[in-house]
Parts: C-alpha cells; sequence; structure tokens
C-alpha cells in the first residue's frame, strides 16, 4: 500500500470526463496521499477535432485560468496552459514539453508537494517527470495509443514518444499482456495489472432498494446495455445486426458519443436508445 506520498498523475482525460483507469487509479490512492490531477492539454486543434465538446473545451481554458481545483478529498485537478497542436511530433514535442514543466513546477510548488511519485499515463510528454524531481516515475499504459486512426496521431510519432516514456520510467504498468510483451524490451521492470471493477459501486446493482431510472425502466422487451465511450471501438454492425434480428429486444447504449463515429446503421432503429453520458455514482441503477 502506497502511503503518505504526493502523486502526480499525468492523464489523458478530465477529472470530470468519462470516468476510467486515471480518476479510479487516483481516487484510490487519495484515500493515504496527496494526488494531483493534471487533465489532458488542449490545444487550437481541439476546436476541431470533435473529440471533446466545444463547451468543454472552453471550460478548460478557464480552468487553467482560474488554477487548480479541489475536485475529492486529497485530489486537486489543474488543467495545464494550452500547448501547440500535433503534439506527437519530436520538435512540437519538445516545446510543449517546455511549457508543461514550467506549468507543473509551478503547480506542485503550490501545493507544496515533496516526496513526488510521479504517473503518467500519457504517452505523448516524455521528459516532463523531472519538472517535479520524482522518488518513483511509472508509466501506466492501458492502450496501444500508436494504434488510434486519428490523422494528428500518426501512429510512427506515437509510438516513438511512448518509448521514450517507457525508457526513462523506473516502473511500467500494462493493463494487458500484449502490452506488457510489446513494452517488455525498453524497461526490464513492466508488469501485467489488468484493470478491475468497483465491486462496492457496481455490486449495488443487485439491491432491491436500488431504483431503475424512469427513461430505461421504460424500454421494452430484454434489454441489452453498454456502458462506455462510443468511438470507432465500438462494433457498430454487430449491434445493428442484434437489433434488426431481434426487433423485441431493446438495446441501451450509455456513455458519451465522439464525433465522427459512423453511427448510421443504428440511428432510425426503433428498439436502440442512446442514453448520453452519465454519471459513475448513477450506472448501478441503469445495469
Amino acid at each position: 500500500m502506497i502511503k503518505g506520498h504526493d502523486i502526480v498523475c499525468i492523464s489523458f482525460v478530465t477529472w470530470d470526463d468519462h470516468w476510467g483507469t486515471p480518476q479510479q487509479q487516483m481516487s484510490r490512492l487519495a484515500k493515504h496521499n496527496r494526488v494531483f490531477f493534471v487533465d489532458q492539454p488542449i490545444s487550437p486543434l481541439s476546436f476541431f477535432t470533435g473529440i471533446r465538446r466545444r463547451g468543454a473545451v472552453m471550460e478548460q481554458l478557464k480552468r487553467w485560468r482560474r488554477g487548480y481545483r479541489e475536485v475529492a478529498k486529497n485530489v486537486y485537478a489543474g488543467a495545464p496552459p494550452p500547448i501547440l497542436p500535433l503534439r506527437y511530433n519530436k520538435l512540437t514535442n519538445a516545446v510543449n514539453a517546455f511549457i508543461m514543466r514550467r506549468w507543473l513546477a509551478r503547480q506542485t510548488r503550490r501545493l507544496g508537494f515533496k516526496n513526488v511519485i510521479y504517473w503518467n499515463f500519457q504517452p505523448s510528454f516524455p521528459g516532463l517527470a523531472r519538472a517535479v524531481d520524482p522518488a518513483l516515475s511509472v508509466y501506466h499504459c492501458v492502450d496501444d495509443f500508436a494504434s488510434v486512426p486519428y490523422w494528428w496521431h500518426p501512429g510512427a510519432s506515437v509510438r516513438a514518444r511512448e518509448v521514450e516514456c517507457c525508457v526513462e520510467a523506473d516502473v511500467i504498468v500494462c493493463t494487458g499482456r500484449n502490452l506488457v510483451e510489446a513494452r517488455r524490451h525498453l524497461n526490464p521492470n513492466v508488469h501485467f495489472v489488468p484493470e478491475g471493477a468497483d465491486i462496492s459501486l457496481f455490486g449495488s446493482a443487485s439491491r432491491p432498494e436500488t431504483k431503475v431510472p424512469d427513461d430505461i425502466r421504460e424500454l421494452p422487451g430484454k434489454v441489452i446495455g453498454y456502458i462506455g465511450v462510443i468511438d470507432f471501438r465500438l462494433d457498430v454492425a454487430l449491434i445493428a445486426h442484434v437489433a434488426t434480428t431481434r426487433p423485441d429486444w431493446s438495446v441501451a447504449l450509455i456513455g458519451p458519443v465522439k464525433k465522427d463515429t459512423d453511427l448510421q446503421a443504428l440511428q432510425g432503429l426503433p428498439n436502440v436508445r442512446f442514453f448520453g453520458n452519465r454519471k459513475i455514482e448513477e450506472l448501478p441503477a441503469y445495469i
């Protein structure tokens, strides 16, 4: 058990984005440590990619101007300054890392962080750890980011930056065995730690006193549910096949829909329902 440390977390999502591994991990570590949660940075390109709503991008600009905020007990979240687009390019990356290091050093000084553990989920910022002179540096790999098919994230450049993150880290944690094997030659201290579940939270789905929300209670027939980000990784063809071959069933999709996700096969199907994003505390009731 890690206790009595100050932890700097470099995340690939913002604290109030869809709840994922960075928030889950840090909310647990915050029981015995202080955490500075660094939201994913934005750039001018963020207004056009559709990965985040423009309103959310504007809100992050305001948060950067306001400074860090306390979001939970022992957890402080900070929106970093805007950076240059195409962050995985080697030259651009060096400039962005300089910007981020200066900002991160100032924020952690204001928080009085010492004896820091640097916990990095973001493959795009090698060299950032030295801003806090960490006692331990962790690179936590939850996905093969080089395979994400966005034109502004060229695979070769993403892979090159991630290699640098792996080499400079004291410890690498991977959520998949294939991720471990692909990085084993980069660092001898690499470990497989699979994703888990919040049993205490999601176990409440089976309790009689957990009330089913009205908007999903009204769905007819058997209900097939999906909870998560709705993007290129979703097997839309499979869901469309199930919905059309079993019109007496209902398909409930809960989660944020990313722009440019091809959902044409599902649109207009009367038994497919999009619920949008929900807070993690609400999910057991939907389950």
